[in-house]
């Protein structure tokens, strides 16, 4: 049942879990508090790799409270009440986008990261505090929005504490 939902999406899961199958047991599908959604699978032992897991220490979250998925294709434009409709099932408290042309197409908006980093949001037909930020080749690319990341995370982080308490 979940493979057939996450490959009508075309949503692959990576899950910070020893165990994967405490994740998703039976519909409703659970999330964990944080979702983080990235645009393709980062590979292993790369330099992005080592930016994302850099950035992710920042939340200070344990495996438990972090849930890590990413598009297996493109995503197409008007994508974002389907993937809404599906993540609001995962009850995640927050959603962390990473990647300008990525939130784009999930939020369904021409802003640029700038102006998106700056508003609260949310995907359509679910209830979960969304931020944006850039996503690691971004930093990768242009180190100098790093201190901007970094931002986007605390905040990310201060929404995360506010949520769960």
């Amino acid at each position: 049942m979940r493979y057939h939902l996450l490959d009508t999406l075309g949503v692959s899961l990576w899950m910070q879990r020893q165990e994967s199958a405490s994740l998703i047991l039976h519909p409703p599908l659970m999330c964990a508090p944080c979702l983080v959604l990235l645009p393709y699978k980062l590979e292993e032992n790369s330099e992005e790799k080592k930016i994302f897991t850099g950035m992710l220490s920042v939340l200070k979250l344990g495996k438990e409270q972090l849930t890590i998925a990413w598009a297996k294709k493109p995503l197409e434009k008007n994508c974002s009440l389907a993937i809404g409709q599906f993540i609001k099932h995962w009850l995640p408290y927050t959603i962390l986008i990473m990647g300008e042309a990525f939130a784009q197409t999930l939020l369904n908006s021409e802003m640029s990261m700038e102006k998106m980093r700056k508003d609260i949001h949310t995907l359509p037909s679910s209830n979960a505090w969304v931020q944006m930020t850039y996503h690691p080749r971004e930093l990768q690319i242009d180190p100098k929005n790093k201190s901007k990341a970094y931002q986007d995370l605390l905040c990310l982080k201060q929404q995360l504490l506010r949520e769960t308490l």
